[in-house]
């Protein structure tokens, strides 16, 4: 290896092989910081707390405030259950688990990909289906995590404030230009692969 090609290597950093390690570092994080935690606080926590609208709680909207003052009706008050059922436990959980699961399945997809385009090659029919697939999981995914911790935590807000439900959950936006840039990604390798094929043929 001559002097010139040493400095074009060190200059040239496999991004691939970046992306693979940070990808491997934050699956390990969500997993541990994120599935893990919620997990563990749901089975050895010593209570449950879920946010509910102020105008939800009966009494508090304006407890202690001077006249003239009130709470702002969308305004949350953090509320905990300090000695939970195990279904409440359990609805908790589902309130925010759907959200980190999705997110180590997208991880994990993504680092089996990016590991295969360094192993073979990324113009390949395999690494077009794969991103579809991945792409797939975000929307679908997505839908489907709304759905349940929507679910999770009207049911968890129905057992706690009386003669009512006031549960919510965050709208699956990201998810969808996720899913979307990732069907684009897919479309470029695949037009790239299929250019490269055409170019084979002229050779």
């Amino acid at each position: 290896m001559t002097r010139l090609s040493l400095v074009n290597g060190l200059r040239r950093p496999d991004w691939l092989k970046e992306l693979q390690v940070l990808l491997v570092i934050a699956l390990a994080l969500v997993t541990v910081f994120g599935a893990g935690a919620v997990i563990a606080g749901a089975v050895a926590g010593d209570g449950v707390r879920i946010d509910l609208p102020a105008t939800a709680v009966t009494g508090t909207p304006d407890h202690g405030l001077r006249p003239g003052a009130t709470v702002v009706a969308g305004q949350d008050l953090a509320v905990t259950v300090a000695d939970p059922t195990a279904t409440q436990r359990l609805s908790w959980a589902l309130t925010t688990l759907p959200t980190q699961l999705l997110l180590i399945a997208v991880l994990g997809l993504l680092l089996r990909t990016v590991w295969r385009a360094r192993r073979d090659d990324p113009f390949l029919p395999g690494t077009v289906r794969r991103l579809r697939v991945l792409a797939t999981t975000a929307l679908a995914g997505g839908g489907a995590v709304f759905a349940v911790e929507l679910l999770a935590a009207t049911w968890l807000s129905g057992s706690i404030v009386e003669g009512g439900f006031a549960g919510s959950a965050t709208l699956p936006v990201h998810w969808v230009l996720v899913g979307v840039g990732l069907y684009a990604v897919a479309a470029l390798v695949d037009r790239g692969s299929a250019m490269r094929a055409e170019l084979a043929t002229l050779v």
